[in-house]
C-alpha cells in the first residue's frame, strides 16, 4: 500500500509508513505555449480505484516545469498535459529525470498523439521511460485506431503482429537492464494494449457503418493467458483481466439490466476468479475483491453479496480489501439512527422529519438524467397504492444540480410521494453518509428515523418485505 507525500499535503492510504521527504524529481520543457499546467496522478488502491493527485504544477511561459513528490515503491504514474492522452511514466524512489517534449502533438479525431522521437527522457530512470515511449507502451496509440478504419481484418491483425514483434525485439535489447518488476509491468502493458487494439477493431468498423464477424470478437478471450501475480503492477493488465472476467460473467447474463441479472453477472465473474486463479493467490485476492465490491455497488440489498463476502473473508481473512468491502456493504449499518436529511420541497419549505407519521419511510434517490430512476416511477405508484398513508411514506429525494430540471420532471411525470431536493453540498453529504455512488438507490427508515436498510430492494421487488415490516410495527 502506497503512502504518498507532497509538500503541504500528506495522503495516507489505509495503513503504511509515511515517507519523510520528497524522493522523486521530474522537470522538463514542453514545446507548446498552450500548456499551462501538468498533473501527476496515481490511484488510492486497485479496488476503489480513486485518483490521487501526487503533484500539480504550472508551466511557465517558456514551457518549463518542475515537480517533486514521494513514492515508497516503484510504479507507473500518469502524467496529464492539457487534453493530451495521459502518459505513463515509470518512477522509482530517488529518480531524478528531465523530460523534453520537443514538438507539439498532432490530433487524430478527438485524441492527440506525440510524434515519434519528439519525447526524450534523461537522468536516472530515463532508459526505461524512453523504451516505454518508443514501443508505444506509455500511451495508447490513436494512429492504430485510425488504421482500423482503413484496412481489412487480416491486414490489421498482421499489423498488430508486426508491432508486437518490434516491441519484443526492442525489449530484448534492454532486457538485461530491467528489474523484475519492470519486466512484469511490460508484460502486463503489452497484454492489455494488444487486446485493447483488437477489441476496439469491430467497434471502430461498426461506427463507420461496417458490420462483420472477425477474429477480434469476444471469443478471443478463449485464448487468454494469465501472467504471474507480479503483473498486477500494470493498470493495463488489471483492466484486461477485469474484461476477461466480465466476459465470463456475460456468459451467464449477456446484458444485465436489473438487480437479479446484475447479481448473476457478478456472481459468475466472482466464482470464475475463485476457480481460475487458484495458482495466483495475489491476483485471486484482488479480482475476487473487485467483483464482490462491484456487486455491492451495483446490486441493491443483495443477499448474494453477503454470501460471497463470507466466502471472500474465509479465503482471505487478512486481506487489506476486507475493510473496504465491509465499509461499502454497510454504507450505514441497519438498526442505527439514519444520517440527517437536509432538503426542501417544491414550495422551498425545509424538510421536517416531524411531519412523517407513517410507520415505514421508503426513500427513492433519483435525478432527472437517470433514465432507470424515472422508469421506476410507475412501480413506485403501484407500491404507494398497496399501503395506507399511515403505513408507508414514499419520499423522492432528488440530487440534480438544477432546480429547473427537477421541477420539469415532476411536472411532466408526476411521481408519487413527498418530493424534496437537496442542494449540491447537502446532496454530497447525504451520498457520502450512505456510500451512494450510483442511482437509483432506495433506503428504508422507520418513523423514528432508525435505519432499516441502507440499500433496499427496488419498488417492484420490495412489496413482501414492506408488508412484513409494517405488520411487525403494528404488532
Amino acid at each position: 500500500m502506497r503512502v504518498l507525500f507532497m509538500k503541504f499535503v500528506v495522503l495516507s492510504l489505509l495503513s503504511a509508513k509515511v515517507i519523510a521527504q520528497d524522493n522523486v524529481v521530474l522537470e522538463g520543457r514542453i514545446a507548446d505555449s498552450s500548456v499551462v499546467e501538468v498533473t501527476f496522478l496515481t490511484r488510492n488502491n486497485a479496488l476503489e480505484n480513486r485518483p490521487v493527485v501526487l503533484a500539480k504544477t504550472k508551466v511557465d511561459p517558456h514551457g518549463y516545469f518542475k515537480v517533486a513528490f514521494s513514492i515508497n515503491e516503484a510504479h507507473a504514474v500518469k502524467m496529464y498535459i492539457g487534453t493530451v492522452l495521459p502518459m505513463q511514466i515509470w518512477m522509482s524512489p530517488n529518480d531524478s529525470m528531465y523530460l523534453e517534449i520537443n514538438e507539439p502533438w498532432s490530433y487524430t479525431g478527438r485524441m492527440s498523439v506525440f510524434k515519434p522521437g519528439k519525447v526524450v527522457f534523461s537522468g536516472s530512470g530515463s532508459m526505461f521511460n524512453n523504451y516505454l515511449f518508443a514501443s508505444h507502451l506509455s500511451i495508447v496509440n490513436p494512429e492504430i485506431q485510425l488504421l482500423a478504419t482503413q484496412t481489412s481484418p487480416s491486414r490489421f491483425d498482421h499489423l498488430l503482429d508486426s508491432i508486437a514483434q518490434s516491441e519484443r525485439s526492442q525489449r530484448n535489447a534492454v532486457n538485461a537492464q530491467l528489474s523484475g518488476l519492470q519486466r512484469e509491468f511490460l508484460e502486463g502493458q503489452t497484454s492489455y494494449l494488444f487486446r485493447y487494439y483488437k477489441s476496439m477493431y469491430n467497434a471502430v468498423r461498426e461506427s463507420n457503418g461496417v458490420k462483420e464477424q472477425t477474429s477480434f470478437d469476444l471469443p478471443i478471450w478463449d485464448q487468454w493467458r494469465f501472467l504471474s501475480d507480479s503483473a498486477i503492477v500494470s493498470d493495463g493488465y488489471i483492466s484486461a483481466v477485469i474484461n476477461y472476467f466480465n466476459y465470463k460473467g456475460s456468459l451467464q447474463t449477456k446484458f444485465p439490466t436489473n438487480d437479479l441479472e446484475r447479481q448473476d453477472f457478478f456472481s459468475a465473474a466472482f466464482r470464475s476468479c475463485e476457480r481460475e486463479l487458484r495458482q495466483r493467490p495475489q491476483s485471486r485476492e484482488l479480482f475476487m475483491a473487485i467483483f464482490l465490491y462491484n456487486m455491492v455497488r451495483f446490486v441493491h440489498a443483495s443477499d448474494s453479496a453477503r454470501e460471497l463476502a463470507k466466502v471472500y473473508d474465509l479465503n482471505f481473512p487478512q486481506s487489506r480489501f476486507n475493510s473496504i468491502i465491509k465499509l461499502r456493504m454497510g454504507g450505514q449499518s441497519s438498526g442505527k439512527k439514519a444520517p440527517s436529511l437536509v432538503a426542501s420541497d417544491l414550495q422551498n419549505t425545509p424538510f421536517d422529519l416531524k411531519t412523517i407519521t407513517a410507520k415505514i419511510v421508503y426513500i427513492d434517490v433519483w435525478a432527472s438524467w437517470c433514465a432507470p430512476c424515472i422508469a421506476q416511477f410507475e412501480n413506485l405508484a403501484k407500491l404507494a397504492k398497496m399501503y395506507n398513508p399511515d403505513e408507508l411514506q414514499i419520499i423522492g429525494l432528488n440530487i440534480d444540480d438544477s432546480d429547473v430540471a427537477w421541477r420539469r420532471i415532476i411536472r411532466e411525470r408526476k411521481p408519487v410521494g413527498l418530493q424534496i431536493r437537496a442542494n449540491q453540498a447537502d446532496s454530497k453529504a447525504f451520498k457520502d453518509a450512505y456510500g451512494i455512488n450510483n442511482i437509483p438507490r432506495y433506503i428504508l427508515i422507520d418513523q423514528n428515523w432508525n435505519l432499516i436498510a441502507p440499500s433496499a430492494k427496488g419498488p417492484s421487488e420490495i412489496g413482501s418485505e414492506l408488508s412484513a415490516l409494517i405488520k411487525h410495527k403494528q404488532d
